[in-house]
């Protein structure tokens, strides 16, 4: 038959389009007759290249061993996914339109089969993860380690994983992604989490030159985590004995005063009028990095200003750029939050995640995004209104953006918002849609649409749970 044939073409000649074809044949027979299949499954896996497809071979595969009752297969096939970088959104089931993460579609399908399983077979998954992860820590599998750090059940401690991923991860090309790793780790329970990771993430600012966030963090090792291992078999004393011996980050440690402690003399003779910078409002805990930074809208309200700690002029970006932006206002900035070394700059009609520490003078954009749907770029019959909020509830931590939004004199619509800034993704809405992004990257991890979701709605969001309260409305969605 058809298989055959291809099977003797790809046996003479090694032709890529005959074996993808061959393997989207079989991967139609997995998902039409599973159990007929089945055992061309190391076939399959030998001639995928594509991710594409490698990812539908992995799902099908995954699925048909699940639903067979093959428990310790099915979740050596589910753990299979780690390390394949399948970034795109998948359907949560046949037939459903919803688009969830690969990651977390993946860790209830482990959640489900380990919370199933008898006794007997629980010990084998665990002997399988205990031995999938040592085998990527010993392989520094950059790619694995990311991925299994947040599929694995809850009842792994994935903790002292995520603090090998920080060890193998590039500090040069990753440290934004090493920071927000630290600092969700900071908050961890367990004391050897948290003195490695304060251990680490200290370490990175000093290697860094960047004074701001040193000072809380050398306390917490010449404090509660002297007498503690931290890294590399040194208790936190010892880490700053040997680190004080070092030029560059004794300097770090023990920077000269900024400003002047004495009698100062004012020359006041140079004294001239500036112009007029409107401040922006911070929202959210203010980053231990980016403490005591401004953030200003200059005179014509299409930049926006950073001022570091000292007062220095870091670097200026600038607003109001999207299709609708040159219409009077189109620029004000609705709020600032902070995570680590990264800004969230939402403005009426968009908003901007920005490298805040990238070289000085050029703030990197990380990842940006309109608040309005595509169909309504031409609609220029926009104005700003004033939204009375409940109880300021704009000013809830981890809150919404206050109560300003763009709207659309015609039929009453309002622009989207934008939820808090998260190191486990951003949250934002266009129209109906809400859409979740990484934060460093861009890339989507979901998106929902309905048309229960209001545009305008306050976004509360965590790593698990979106919460949005339409400003009409007293219950929430």
């Amino acid at each position: 038959g058809g298989i055959s044939d291809l099977r003797n073409s790809l046996s003479t000649t090694d032709n890529a389009r005959v074996r993808a074809l061959l393997a989207s044949t079989l991967i139609e027979g997995l998902r039409v007759d599973f159990a007929a299949y089945r055992d061309a499954a190391d076939e399959i896996d030998d001639l995928v290249r594509d991710p594409a497809q490698r990812a539908m071979f992995l799902r099908l595969l995954a699925d048909g061993l699940q639903e067979s009752g093959d428990t310790v297969a099915a979740f050596r096939a589910y753990l299979g996914f780690a390390g394949e970088s399948i970034t795109e959104p998948v359907r949560d089931g046949e037939g459903d339109e919803r688009l969830v993460r690969p990651d977390r579609w993946i860790l209830g399908r482990l959640t489900d089969l380990y919370s199933q399983a008898d006794e007997s077979v629980k010990e084998e998954l665990d002997e399988l993860m205990a031995s999938t992860t040592a085998s990527a820590v010993q392989a520094g599998n950059v790619s694995q380690l990311r991925d299994l750090s947040v599929m694995l059940p809850s009842a792994v401690d994935t903790q002292h994983l995520r603090l090998a991923l920080v060890d193998h991860l590039d500090s040069e090309n990753n440290v934004s992604e090493i920071e927000l790793q630290l600092l969700q780790l900071l908050g961890s329970e367990d004391r050897d989490v948290r003195s490695g990771a304060t251990a680490r993430l200290l370490k990175l600012y000093l290697d860094e030159g960047l004074t701001n966030p040193v000072p809380a963090l050398a306390a917490q090792l010449a404090g509660p985590f002297a007498d503690q291992k931290c890294l590399d078999g040194l208790t936190g004393a010892e880490l700053l004995t040997d680190w004080e011996g070092d030029a560059k980050r004794q300097a770090v440690l023990h920077p000269p005063a900024v400003w002047p402690m004495g009698h100062v003399e004012v020359d006041d003779s140079r004294r001239r009028s500036l112009p007029q910078y409107y401040a922006v409002e911070r929202l959210g805990p203010v980053s231990g990095m980016l403490r005591g930074w401004s953030f200003f809208l200059d005179p014509n309200r299409n930049r926006l200003l950073a001022f570091d700690e000292q007062g220095a002029d870091r670097w200026d970006v600038p607003i109001g750029q999207s299709p609708r932006g040159s219409q009077p206002g189109s620029g004000d900035v609705r709020c600032v939050r902070t995570l680590g070394r990264l800004v969230l700059l939402v403005t009426n009609d968009e908003f901007f995640v920005i490298d805040a520490l990238a070289e000085q003078g050029k703030p990197r954009v990380l990842v940006s995004d309109q608040l309005f749907r595509p169909e309504d770029q031409a609609n220029t019959f926009m104005s700003t209104i004033q939204i009375r909020i409940r109880g300021a509830r704009g000013n809830v931590p981890g809150g919404g953006l206050r109560n300003q939004f763009r709207v659309n004199r015609v039929d009453g619509r309002v622009n989207g918002n934008v939820g808090p800034l998260l190191a486990g993704g951003l949250v934002y809405q266009q129209g109906s849609t809400i859409h979740a992004v990484d934060p460093l990257t861009g890339n989507e991890f979901w998106e929902r649409e309905s048309p229960e979701v209001p545009a305008g709605a306050e976004i509360m969001a965590d790593d698990e749970f979106v919460v949005l309260w339409p400003q009409d409305r007293d219950t929430v969605i």
